[in-house]
C-alpha cells in the first residue's frame, strides 16, 4: 500500500515558508522606521547624523542624563531597523556639547562642537575623535581666552577636517567667523577668522574644486540688519570672494552644499520683521551669483535646521514650524522640492509637545532620514528623536 506523501510535502513547504518569511522579518532592512526616543531621564538630543557604509544611522548630540559632567557629548549608533546598537557619552565636569560629525576615511568619525572643561579659555572649540564603536581616541581644543563655537565640521579636500564657527577671542568684530583646518589627527594646520568690526557667524561648510564654502550671517553686509554671508576659501583659508543675500530685515543662512558646479544655499528669511520668519533656499552659480531663490512662506513660525539634495534632483529641507494647525507646541516640518525649488509635498511631524528637527538625509534605498529631539514621547525631559520615512514623508 502506497502512503500519501501530500500532507507531508505540503508541511515540508510550509516550513520553508515560515523559515523564508522568518529571515525576511529578521534580517530585512525596513522601508521605514516609525518615530523613535532614545535618552534618559533628563535632557538628550541629536544635533547631526551620518549614515555608514552598512546603512546604520550615526546620530551626534549631548547630553545631561549620561556623562561626567552637566552636559556631555552623546554618539549613537542605530541600525537600519532603528534598533540602538550602541550609546556612549563623553566630556568633562562642565558644559561640553556636540553640533557637528563626519566620518573618517580610515573608519570611526570626528564630531565638532564647544566645550568649557578643556582648552584655554571660557569655551573652546571641541574636537573629539572616536573609533567605529564610540570609543573615544583623542580630543582637541581650539580657541583664545574669550568664547568659541564650533557648529560644522567636514572632510578637508586634501586631506584632514575643516571646522567652522564663530570666535569672540580673535578677529576685528565682537564676533568673527572662525575657520580651523585641521590634519587627519586633528591638529592644527591653520586658523583663521573672518568678518568686520560688527558680530559674523559661520555655521555650515561645503567643500568645492580645492577649497571652501562657508555659510552663516554677518551685521556686516550691506542689505539688512543682518545679512545670509556665504564666502569662498581656498585650501589655505584665503578667501577668494564673499556674497550677501537677504532684504531690510534679518536672514540667515544654515546651509550650503554643492550641486555639480552650482551652489546651494539654505537658512531663514524674513527674521525681526513684525511677523514670522521663513524657510529659504537659493541655486548660485560657481561665484555666487543668484540663478534662483524661493521663499516657503506659510501661518506661524518656520526655521530650517537642515537641507540636503535628493536622487530625483530635488531638494529635502527640515526644520521647526509653529503653525496653527500642527500637532504640537513645535513640530518637526519637512519640504520635498523639484529641481527648481517648487514643493511637492509638505509633511509635519510631532507630539503634543515640542519636536526639533536638526539633521536630514536621503537613504541609500532613497527614504528619508530625520534627527532631533522631542519632550512629545521618550522617557526624560527632552529625549532624542528619529525616524526614517518613505520617500514622500510617509510612515
Amino acid at each position: 500500500m502506497k502512503k500519501n506523501l501530500l500532507p507531508v510535502a505540503a508541511a515540508g513547504l510550509l516550513l520553508s515558508l515560515i523559515i523564508v518569511v522568518s529571515y525576511f522579518f529578521l534580517f530585512s532592512t525596513p522601508n521605514v522606521i516609525k518615530p523613535k526616543a532614545f535618552g534618559g531621564e533628563k535632557y538628550d538630543s541629536a544635533r547631526a547624523m551620518v549614515i555608514d557604509e552598512k546603512n546604520n544611522f550615526i546620530l551626534a548630540g549631548m547630553t545631561m542624563s549620561y556623562g561626567p559632567g552637566y552636559v556631555n557629548p552623546y554618539w549613537l549608533k542605530i541600525s537600519p531597523s532603528g534598533r540602538l546598537i550602541k550609546q556612549q557619552a563623553y566630556g568633562g565636569k562642565g558644559d561640553d556639547r556636540i553640533l557637528a560629525i563626519t566620518a573618517r576615511r580610515d573608519s570611526g568619525y570626528m564630531m565638532a562642537g564647544h566645550t568649557n572643561s578643556f582648552g584655554a579659555g571660557g569655551q573652546d572649540v571641541f574636537l573629539l575623535r572616536v573609533d567605529e564603536n564610540g570609543k573615544q581616541v583623542a580630543v582637541k581644543t581650539f580657541g583664545g581666552k574669550e568664547t568659541e563655537e564650533g557648529r560644522s565640521i567636514i572632510q578637508g579636500n586634501e586631506g584632514g577636517y575643516l571646522i567652522c564657527g564663530a570666535s569672540a577671542s580673535f578677529g576685528p568684530g565682537n564676533y568673527s567667523a572662525y575657520v580651523i583646518k585641521t590634519d587627519s589627527d586633528g591638529n592644527c594646520v591653520w586658523a583663521k577668522t573672518y568678518g568686520g568690526v560688527n558680530v559674523s557667524q559661520a555655521y555650515f561648510a561645503a567643500g568645492t574644486d580645492g577649497g571652501y564654502l562657508i555659510a552663516g550671517d554677518t551685521t556686516d553686509g550691506n542689505l539688512g540688519k543682518r545679512d545670509m554671508w556665504l564666502f569662498k576659501l581656498d585650501g589655505q583659508g584665503v578667501m577668494l570672494w564673499e556674497k550677501f543675500y537677504g532684504g531690510i530685515h534679518s536672514d540667515t543662512a544654515s546651509c550650503v552644499f554643492t550641486e555639480g558646479e552650482n551652489i546651494m544655499l539654505a537658512g531663514d528669511t524674513g527674521i525681526g520683521q513684525g511677523r514670522y520668519s521663513d524657510m529659504y533656499l537659493a541655486k548660485l552659480g560657481p561665484e555666487g551669483g543668484i540663478i534662483w531663490e524661493k521663499v516657503y512662506s506659510m501661518a506661524g513660525f518656520q526655521s530650517l535646521k537642515s537641507a540636503a539634495g535628493s536622487k530625483d534632483g530635488g531638494f529635502i529641507l527640515a526644520g521647526v514650524t509653529a503653525e496653527a494647525d500642527g500637532r504640537g507646541q513645535t513640530d518637526i516640518i519637512i519640504i520635498k522640492t523639484d529641481s527648481s525649488g517648487d514643493v511637492l509635498w509638505t509633511k509635519t511631524y510631532g507630539g503634543s509637545q515640542d519636536d526639533f528637527a536638526a539633521a536630514v538625509a536621503e537613504t541609500a534605498d532613497g527614504k528619508i532620514a530625520l534627527a532631533g529631539w522631542t519632550n512629545s514621547m521618550g522617557a526624560g525631559d527632552y529625549d532624542v528623536y528619529f525616524f526614517k520615512a518613505g520617500s514622500e514623508g510617509e510612515f
